[in-house]
C-alpha cells in the first residue's frame, strides 16, 4: 500500500511539473506571437523590444529612461528601464559589480521608501549577455486611501560605468502568470556599447 501511495504521489508531482512547463510554454508562445515595437535610446545606448499592446508612460523616477504600462484598467502592470552613469564604476566589470551587491543591502535601500517590502527571492542572472543580479519583492502600494499588494522584480547589470536596471511590477495575485511577459521583454533588451 505504501509503495502505491508513493507511486501516485510521484505521478502527481510529474503531472504537476508537466502542467507548469506546458502553461509557461503556452504563455511564452502567446507573448512571442504578439506584435512588438522597438524603443531605441541613443543617449543611454540600449534597445528594447516590447509588446505593441503596451503603452509608453511618463517616468516616475529621475533615472527612468523608458516606462511601459500594460494590461487593461482592471489588471495593469508596468515595466521600466532605469539607467544611471556612475564614474567610479567606469572600469568595473559587471561580474565585479554584481559580486558587491547583497540581497540585504538591496532590501535595506528599498525599505527607505517602502518600509513593508519583503524579499521573496534573489540571485544571479544575465541581462544583454552581461552578468546581472535580480530581486523579487512583495509590498503594499498605498495611494489616496487605496492599498494594493504588489510584487516587483528588478534585474541589474553594469557596463562602462552605466548601471542598467529593468523592473516589472504587477498585482501580487497575477505576478507568476505575467512573469513570462516580463521575461520576454527583458530578453529583448540590448545594450549597444
Amino acid at each position: 500500500m505504501k509503495s502505491i501511495v508513493c507511486l501516485v504521489t510521484t505521478r502527481m508531482a510529474y503531472l504537476t511539473i508537466i502542467w507548469i512547463l506546458f502553461s509557461s510554454s503556452v504563455a511564452i508562445a502567446q507573448t512571442a506571437q504578439e506584435k512588438v515595437k522597438v524603443h531605441r535610446d541613443k543617449k543611454y545606448m540600449f534597445l528594447l523590444q516590447y509588446p505593441s499592446s503596451c503603452s509608453v508612460a511618463p517616468a516616475t523616477h529621475e533615472h527612468t529612461r523608458f516606462r511601459l504600462i500594460c494590461g487593461d484598467d482592471s489588471d495593469q502592470y508596468d515595466f521600466f528601464v532605469n539607467v544611471q552613469y556612475i564614474e567610479a564604476l567606469k572600469n568595473v566589470s559587471a561580474k565585479e559589480a554584481i559580486a558587491s551587491l547583497t540581497p540585504q543591502d538591496y532590501l535595506n535601500a528599498l525599505r527607505e521608501t517602502i518600509p513593508d517590502a519583503k524579499l521573496l527571492s534573489s540571485g544571479k542572472s544575465y541581462l544583454s549577455q552581461l552578468e546581472a543580479a535580480y530581486w523579487v519583492v512583495t509590498f503594499t502600494y498605498k495611494t489616496f486611501g487605496v492599498e494594493a499588494p504588489l510584487n516587483s522584480l528588478q534585474i541589474k547589470t553594469f557596463k562602462n560605468g552605466y548601471v542598467y536596471t529593468l523592473g516589472f511590477r504587477s498585482p501580487s495575485a497575477r505576478f507568476n502568470d505575467l512573469l513570462p511577459v516580463f521575461q520576454n521583454i527583458a530578453a529583448g533588451f540590448i545594450i549597444k556599447h
